[in-house]
């Protein structure tokens, strides 16, 4: 039995973090492994990882819990939500139905906060005080001088990227996920988020078109520099950028590696909505923020709250002309939000955590549905038999069913299995991968 079972969903935003978990705790004597949200075979269960504690990315409810956890590893009383998305829109920290607040028995669960502010919402949604705990965000942790040569240099760089490294780099970092999302997995959005969506949506979309036109005209204004965009890790395929890739040689996307990779070789940055701005902030350097259109205060994230923006064309030229010292956040709202403690890692923090999970009770889920065991069986055999069915059943033309409501069930059945598929291929991270991250950390260690 593995001790300590690690979920993740998008490689480029927590697999570092994680792998800081897992040197910890595996230096401390404990069976580590992983699992990926958009691995096929999760799906399929044709895997078994039993733990004696499972680290969830996220968990919102009952399903979370049964897809992240009783799914992979079956029955377990021992479970740990690490909350990845913490900086959320005003709206949402004051709405007590938003979906990313526990429901039911995921309450139960161990939940990591990176700030008090995090706790105190959690706590007035009905999280038991004793399990939403502030430990601070792991992410950070990489950004310590300490891990100074985990990082790889801009001429590494530029080796690897074909990047001219004589050039300053203009790095964009995106946060337009709902500009060309798929129909399907916008419809699961709108179940979360309801019909006010779809403003944002259009805000989106309005937003990215005119700040693509700005780079576009500064692509042209300065063609000894580099624009990198990095996009967001949901973000799809863009012809947009595609059109700005074929006509201008100093333009580049690139979703490889950390969000922090890419900020600390990066000259000037720049956002529109990105929560990467911490990282900007905890990496000792400054960026802009980008709003050709103002964002309903609802709609906005809370760390942007009193923030300075840049608002036309002629701002954002003038910034990558000239440097400023005034970082544009309010950093007493930015505090609340990221507690970091220089005497303490988060990743000692959140280690001392699982260990006293894996060797006590003191954190075990106290409430959980009645007969769980029996609950997990029949939900594990259901799920895989009617996983058999519709696959049998895409094997033949679907015209031949009579009933529309079976040719939907089955179209859905494609296309979630194609998006999982395309999303693995993104996300999952290889064994090479692996090993080279916990590499590099452990080279830190000792340097």
């Amino acid at each position: 039995m593995l001790d300590l079972l690690l979920n993740y969903e998008h490689k480029v935003r927590e697999i570092e973090s994680l792998c800081l978990i897992k040197i910890e705790m595996e230096n401390r004597g404990y069976k580590v492994a992983f699992s990926c949200t958009y691995d096929e075979d999760r799906v399929r269960f044709k895997y078994f990882k039993k733990a004696k504690v499972v680290v969830a990315s996220t968990l919102y409810n009952d399903a979370c819990l049964f897809e992240f956890v009783y799914r992979i590893s079956g029955y377990t009383k021992k479970v740990v939500n690490l909350q990845w998305e913490q900086s959320l829109t005003n709206f949402d920290e004051s709405n007590k139905d938003f979906y990313q607040n526990p429901k039911g028995f995921a309450k139960e669960a161990v939940h990591l906060c990176w700030g008090e502010a995090s706790k105190n919402r959690l706590l007035k949604n009905g999280v038991p005080e004793d399990r939403a705990i502030v430990v601070g965000p792991i992410q950070m942790d990489l950004l310590n001088p300490f891990f100074l040569n985990y990082y790889e240099t801009k001429s590494q760089l530029a080796k690897k990227f074909n990047l001219d490294d004589s050039k300053e780099w203009i790095l964009f970092i995106s946060s337009f996920t709902y500009t060309n999302m798929t129909k399907e997995t916008y419809e699961e959005e709108l179940k979360c988020y309801g019909e006010r969506l779809n403003e944002f949506k259009e805000l989106s979309i309005k937003s990215k078109a005119e700040i693509l036109k700005w780079i576009e005209d500064a692509l042209k204004l300065y063609p000894n520099k580099l624009f990198i965009y990095r996009p967001h890790p949901s973000e799809k395929e863009d012809q947009r950028l595609n059109y700005l890739l074929s006509n201008y040689p100093n333009f580049r996307v690139i979703n490889d590696l950390s969000v922090k990779q890419w900020i600390k070789t990066s000259e000037k940055i720049f956002t529109w909505y990105s929560t990467a701005a911490a990282e900007v902030y905890f990496s000792n350097k400054n960026f802009q923020i980008l709003r050709p259109f103002e964002i309903p205060f609802d709609w906005e994230v809370t760390i942007y709250n009193n923030s300075k923006k840049l608002t036309c064309y002629e701002d954002y030229i003038f910034s990558i002309e000239n440097n400023t010292n005034a970082f544009p956040l309010d950093l007493r709202i930015l505090n609340s939000y990221y507690n970091i403690n220089k005497e303490l890692t988060s990743t000692i923090r959140i280690c001392d955590i699982l260990e006293q999970m894996i060797l006590t009770d003191n954190f075990d889920m106290r409430k959980h549905r009645s007969n769980l065991k029996i609950y997990i069986t029949y939900q594990r055999v259901r799920h895989r038999l009617f996983f058999i069915i519709k696959e049998f059943l895409t094997n033949f033309n679907k015209s031949i069913f009579i009933f529309k409501n079976i040719n939907d069930k089955l179209v859905k059945h494609v296309s979630i299995m194609n998006r999982m598929q395309n999303d693995r291929i993104k996300n999952q991270v290889s064994k090479k991968e692996l090993e080279k991250i916990v590499s590099k950390i452990k080279f830190c260690f000792n340097d």
